[in-house]
């Protein structure tokens, strides 16, 4: 999976967690919760988590930048750190998705499948 591949899922599920967020104010405002403080800690986690896979994306995007303007490092070890910072992102995505929610997240699942 390329780097473009995760840049666009990332994007994606920005969105969704965008919208997930406005509709779990909403939800929290309109619907009475016993343990509203516990939802509230778990959606904060989630945004903690999400922060750190925004921030991996980030500095990976930055590294390629820097990396591949750089003449001092060879390209091997440049597609090699490149590959290494992947499979960080993939696995932290990885850890982040669930069960298919909405019809958006099965449209990706979808086209996932489609390019492998």
């Amino acid at each position: 999976m390329c780097f473009q591949e995760l840049k666009a899922q990332y994007e994606l599920h920005d969105n969704i967690r965008n919208e997930a967020g406005t509709t779990f104010e909403s939800a929290m405002r309109i619907i009475p919760v016993a343990d509203e403080m516990l939802q509230r800690q778990f959606y904060s986690q989630l945004e903690d988590r999400w922060r750190g896979v925004a921030d991996k994306i980030n500095r990976i995007q930055a590294s390629i930048i820097h990396n591949l303007s750089s003449q001092e490092v060879p390209f091997s070890d440049k597609l090699s750190l490149l590959e290494q910072e992947l499979q960080e992102v993939k696995a932290t995505i990885s850890d982040i998705r669930g069960v298919i929610k909405n019809e958006e997240e099965l449209n990706l699942y979808i086209k996932r499948l489609q390019v492998m």
